[in-house]
This record gives C-alpha cells, structure tokens and sequence, in this order.
C-alpha cells in the first residue's frame, strides 16, 4: 500500500545483498577484465530489473498496487486542502476581474489520471478551473532542456483521462491540459497571455 513506505526500505537490505553477490561473483571471476565485464553485465541485469519492478508498479494507471490502493481509497492517502483551494480560486477571481495579471498553471511529471485522482481529492472535482494550464507528464528535467510538442489531454471521467498523441496540439489554450512539451513553449505561451492582459 502506498502509505506502506517502509516496506521499499525493506527491500535496500535486498539490494544491498545483491550488490554484495555481484561484487564477490565478479571478484572469483580470476583477472580484473573478465571481473569487470561480470560486473558491468550483473549490474546492468539488476538495473533492468529495478526499472522493470518500478516501472510495473508506478508506470502505468491501470497496473500495480499502488495506483490501486489509491483509486479505492483516495482520502486515505491525501488530505483536502482547503486553504489551497482558496487561495487559488481568490487568485482565479482576481485574473477573471483583471486586478491581477498572475498566471497559475500545474506542472508534474505525473500520469494525467494520478494528477486527476490526486487533485480531485485535494482540491475538489472542478480543480481544472482554478489553473490557466495543467501540463502531465512533463518529463523534468528534459522539458526545460528540450523542445518537445505538446499534446492535448482530455478526461472523460472524474480520472480517466484521453492523450491524444496522433496529433500535436498547435496551439495552446487557457483552460487546456496537455502532456510533454517544453518549457521554452510554455513560456510563450504565457508571455503572450500577459501581453493581452
């Protein structure tokens, strides 16, 4: 279960072991080079399979345990946020009577239906209108450092969510929910939106 964080520290002793093994598997290897080529291919297995389990259990919405116990039991794992609400709708209510020009958009390198079940809980089922933009999947660091497209996301329920990956979205909007992209283009995008108040 997600609240379960020391069973992931349970498992260290377990890698911890299996480095151990690697390290005395390469050391009985005999010369330094076939050692090293041991090493290197065991490491290499053991990361594969790290990423693999990892992968598995927090990769993908509809697989796991994790996403699971969440999706059954939201309000166990996250706590409404009221004041948050608040503030961002007092901000929202600012922009709408032009006393403030301040953007508010979402960010994160979630799935978009994590984001969803995540900011339905803590926000309330109508928290889209309270952000000028939602970006999932994001993919930090590479979206400040690359030039990806944008692609637009759409829910078709309170989580469930469409990524439209056949096609680029070409534009930005308000109100929009989008996967990947860049920071260089959301940058534009909001320069422009500030440009026409």
């Amino acid at each position: 279960e997600p609240q379960r964080g020391g069973a992931r520290l349970r498992l260290a002793p377990l890698y911890c072991e299996l480095v151990a093994r690697i390290d005395a598997q390469a050391a009985a290897a005999g010369d330094e080079a076939a050692a090293a080529s041991l090493r290197a291919r065991l490491y290499k297995k053991l990361g594969d399979d790290l990423y693999e389990s990892l992968y598995y259990e927090f990769g993908e919405w509809h697989r796991g345990h994790f996403f699971e116990a969440l999706r059954a039991e939201p309000l166990r794992y996250v706590q409404r946020r009221h004041h948050y609400r608040e503030w961002f709708a007092r901000v929202a209510a600012a922009r709408a009577a032009r006393t403030t020009r301040a953007r508010v958009f979402v960010m994160t390198n979630s799935l978009p239906e994590f984001t969803a079940l995540l900011m339905n809980a803590t926000l309330g089922d109508d928290w889209r209108s309270l952000f000028d933009l939602v970006v999932v999947r994001a993919r930090k660091p590479s979206f400040f450092i690359q030039r990806e497209p944008f692609h637009r996301v759409t829910y078709t329920g309170a989580t469930d969510a469409t990524v439209h990956t056949d096609a680029r979205a070409e534009r930005l909007e308000l109100g929009g929910t989008y996967i990947g992209g860049s920071a260089r283009a959301l940058h534009e995008f909001f320069a422009e939106r500030l440009e026409l108040g």
